[in-house]
């Protein structure tokens, strides 16, 4: 079965209707909850399945464009994603060393003046339209498949609705740049329920003298070198124009927290202006990654098998339905992405969860922690209703 056809059978397989999941039993302090801090990226949409099609797509239509091999393109992409340390990085292809080289080679055959000067501006300017053209063909090839595949979660917008309407406050605490996940709750209209978010800002390009990404790619320092010359805006980032433009503007309060403020190293009782005490007893964690959202919600580090932080337990909710529907995703997104970062975005399924039981049973016979964490799995956005003590109808 081709790529293609593995991708669309995908899809055919995600627009299948889900039954209605079985009713679950309500948390022991459901009616005390008022924070439901929730994961945004495959927890309410699925990111990971759009993105990486979408990074396809973007590298299918640049190699058409160019003529240059799919499996180049794919490498100078991936050699962004790395040098950003993220896979949803928004100057991807002005960044892309190929396409810098093709858009200067381009405009160095086609200009030729006396005046070295005027020789060296014309060309400047040409090579910025070509690199300008690309860029508008990727972003609209991305988009297109953006406005076909990206879609919620069944069952999301009812449960933003009815958990605001108990007076729960929906916090959205992210280790995606914040000005993305503004735009995709925008996007899918639940801005408006929104009290809080807790993102990331755009991370720049990472320049360092010795390159240690993985084996075998000692040539990503010349990379390096050759991008921070050729465009050094690209390692500088700023709210300004975003604010300007309106991006920006909505109903809630955003925060970015600090580059090493990732989950699960994040004071939750600090963030949210709460004592431990009150974390335990009036906040649920909802999240599909049981490495980084179960770690958060337990203060457990199951990679490192070590507390991350001090003891702020809070009930923890695992979005069974957010994992990777397809292993031909996951393939795609090792194409473009660090084994690191693929491994952030995927996380580990069930392996995690039963992992991060069986350590906080551990935690507790060692006394490590005093407190329990209440984690269940949830297969159905729906379920986290019943969960909080919500009826499902309302």
């Amino acid at each position: 079965m081709s790529e293609q056809s593995v991708l669309k059978e995908q899809d055919n397989q995600s627009q299948e209707p889900e039954k209605e999941p079985d009713i679950l039993k309500p948390l022991d302090n459901a009616d005390n909850i008022k924070y439901l801090v929730t994961d945004a990226d495959n927890n309410l949409w699925d990111w990971v399945t759009m993105h990486a099609q979408g990074m396809h797509a973007m590298a299918a239509r640049l190699c058409t464009i160019t003529g240059i091999a799919y499996e180049d393109i794919q490498e100078s992409m991936k050699r962004v994603y790395m040098a950003a340390g993220t896979l949803d990085y928004s100057k991807l292809v002005e960044s892309m060393d190929i396409i810098q080289a093709l858009a200067r080679d381009k405009a160095e055959s086609v200009i030729y003046y006396d005046d070295d000067k005027k020789t060296e501006m014309v060309r400047a300017i040409v090579q910025s339209f070509i690199i300008s053209d690309l860029l508008s063909a990727a972003r609209k090839e991305y988009d297109a498949h953006k406005k076909e595949t990206f879609k919620l979660y069944p069952g999301i917008g009812d449960v933003f609705r009815l958990v605001t309407e108990k007076r729960i406050q929906i916090i959205i605490l992210t280790d995606a740049p914040h000005h993305k996940t503004i735009d995709r709750l925008k996007k899918f209209g639940l801005d408006k329920y929104v009290t809080k978010l807790f993102g990331q800002v755009q991370r720049p390009l990472r320049f360092k003298e010795e390159v240690t990404h993985c084996k075998g790619q000692e040539y990503l320092k010349a990379y390096f070198d050759a991008i921070k010359e050729s465009v050094p805006h690209q390692t500088d980032y700023s709210d300004k124009a975003l604010v300007s433009s309106g991006a920006l503007r909505v109903p809630f309060e955003y925060v970015v927290m600090q580059e090493k403020e990732r989950k699960p190293y994040i004071n939750l009782a600090k963030r949210l202006g709460l004592d431990p005490k009150q974390v335990s007893e009036e906040v649920a964690v909802w999240g599909d990654n049981a490495e980084k959202d179960g770690g958060l919600a337990t203060g457990i580090d199951i990679k490192q098998e070590k507390k991350a932080h001090d003891c702020e337990s809070a009930a923890y909710i695992y979005s069974g339905y957010g994992q990777i529907p397809h292993v031909r995703i996951a393939e795609l997104l090792n194409r473009f992405g660090s084994t690191q970062e693929v491994s952030r975005n995927l996380g580990a399924g069930d392996d995690a969860l039963e992992k991060l039981i069986n350590l906080q049973e551990y935690f507790i016979q060692q006394q490590i922690q005093k407190i329990r964490t209440q984690i269940v799995k949830v297969k159905h956005s729906h379920q986290v209703l019943d969960l909080l003590s919500i009826n499902r109808a309302a």
